[in-house]
């Protein structure tokens, strides 16, 4: 059995490593290299220094993993893992979850890490770190382990998702395309009516770990890459939260459409109401 603490130990050490680089970017922004992705999708030098360091750490640590990154795509393991029951151990990796804050010089991105276990029949998200470098505030969770965050002078403290049902005073995050799918518009029409209060922050991974911290109520998210939300995913679950897709199934490792995230009481009466 994988001793998944020293694995979270490695992890830490590989964010606070490839922190270094991007907060010295941050403060030169003027200096960026910047190339375009697709529509309205970029990456910097930065995104592509910060996966490096962090591929080389892990590497070094556990070859026997293998990576899913959102600049690199796959990466096969260095070794073959030595068990016989056919279970593999995968990296997921965004580098800078937030990239368009990150170069207009606003501190609200992240580094998101998440370690799935892959069987024939079962894959699980296991581990998951989010680590805010500007902020210095490290967010993490092991399956059955809990939710903690480490702040900015290094104490640590256990979090949990915020049990608040009142929708008058929750704040709910939303993703700019999350109308196009229908169920999640009717999501959003509802707590409309409700009188929420919306917010667009732009990074998912994070949006997710201040769900878990209980800094906001709700997330409602359109189509997200698995590098999007697998860190995110196991934190807010260990912080006692759900996350399900549009078929109302507690999410794991695969999704289709969309997401929406909170307490249990909460996503019912969306549900049910929707």
């Amino acid at each position: 059995m994988n001793n998944f603490k020293a694995d979270l130990n490695i992890v830490l050490e590989a964010v606070r490593k490839a922190s270094i680089k991007i907060t010295k970017d941050f403060y030169e922004i003027e200096k960026l290299q910047i190339s375009k992705k697709g529509v309205a999708n970029f990456v910097t030098s930065s995104d592509i220094a910060a996966e490096k360091t962090l591929i080389n750490y892990l590497q070094k640590s556990r070859p026997q993993y293998c990576f899913l990154t959102e600049e690199s795509g796959f990466i096969p393991a260095l070794q073959e893992n030595n068990n016989n029951d056919g279970i593999k151990y995968q990296w997921i990796i965004d580098p800078i979850d937030g990239t368009s804050n990150f170069m207009h010089g606003l501190p609200y991105f992240c580094i998101s890490v998440g370690l799935a276990k892959i069987g024939k029949f079962e894959s699980s998200i296991i581990l998951g770190v989010i680590h805010n470098p500007i902020v210095n505030e490290t967010f993490w969770a092991v399956k059955r382990n809990g939710a903690f965050l480490i702040d900015s002078l290094g104490i640590q403290r256990k979090m949990k998702v915020s049990p608040n049902n009142d929708y008058e005073q929750l704040i709910c995050a939303i993703q700019e395309n999350c109308i196009s799918h229908h169920k999640l518009k009717n999501y959003q029409n509802y707590i409309q009516s409700k009188y929420v209060k919306q917010r667009i922050f732009g990074a998912s991974a994070l949006e997710l770990a201040y769900l878990a911290d209980g800094r906001i109520n709700l997330l409602i998210q359109g189509k997200l890459n698995l590098w999007d939300y697998a860190a995110g995913l196991i934190l807010v679950k260990e912080a006692g939260g759900v996350v399900r897709d549009l078929n109302l199934k507690d999410l794991d490792l695969n999704m289709q459409d969309g997401i929406i995230a909170g307490n249990k009481t909460l996503l019912n009466d969306i549900e049910k109401n929707c």
